[in-house]
C-alpha cells in the first residue's frame, strides 16, 4: 500500500553548457539528494539527467495507480518553471511507447487493473473514476480536459 504522506519527487532535466547540480541517490538509505552550490537538499525520490519516463512511472505513477484502487483520492502535481520539463514528464512522447509520459501510463495501468479485477470478480464490480487535469499559468486557471 502506498504512503498517504506527501511525498516529492524531483527531475532534474537535462542542460545545455556546465553542470550546475549533482545528484546523489543511496538505494540501501533511501537518500536522494541534490547538491547545489554546495547545499544539499533532500528529497523522496531523485531523478537525474539519465532517468527514462519509466523510471518516474514506476517511482511515482505505481503508488498512485495503487492508492487509487485502494480507494484513496491522489494527486500529481507538477511544477516548475517554464521550459522546466513538467510537460515532457506528464505527456512525453505519445506516439513512442518508451517516451509517454505519467499521464498515459497512469491511465493505461489503472484500467488494466480494473479489467484484471473485473475479470476475476465478474460483472458485479464497479468502478467510479474521476479524473482532473488543470494547468494553472500566471494565475489563470485552465482546465485541459
Amino acid at each position: 500500500m502506498a504512503s498517504d504522506a506527501v511525498q516529492v519527487f524531483i527531475r532534474v532535466r537535462p542542460q545545455e553548457g556546465r553542470k550546475v547540480l549533482t545528484t546523489r541517490s543511496d538505494g540501501e538509505s533511501g537518500a536522494n539528494e541534490v547538491i547545489l552550490d554546495g547545499t544539499t537538499y533532500t528529497f523522496d525520490h531523485v531523478g537525474d539527467e539519465g532517468t527514462t519516463q519509466s523510471a518516474v512511472f514506476k517511482a511515482v505513477g505505481v503508488p498512485i495507480v495503487e492508492a487509487c484502487l485502494a480507494g484513496y483520492n491522489s494527486t500529481i502535481f507538477a511544477y516548475g518553471q517554464t521550459g522546466a520539463g513538467k510537460t515532457h514528464t506528464m505527456y512525453g512522447n505519445m506516439s513512442d511507447p518508451q517516451e509517454r509520459g505519467l499521464m498515459p501510463r497512469v491511465l493505461e495501468r489503472m484500467f488494466d487493473e480494473i479489467e484484471v479485477a473485473r475479470a476475476a470478480e465478474g460483472e458485479t464490480l464497479q468502478c467510479d473514476c474521476r479524473c482532473s487535469l488543470l494547468e494553472i499559468y500566471n494565475e489563470h486557471i485552465s482546465d485541459l480536459l
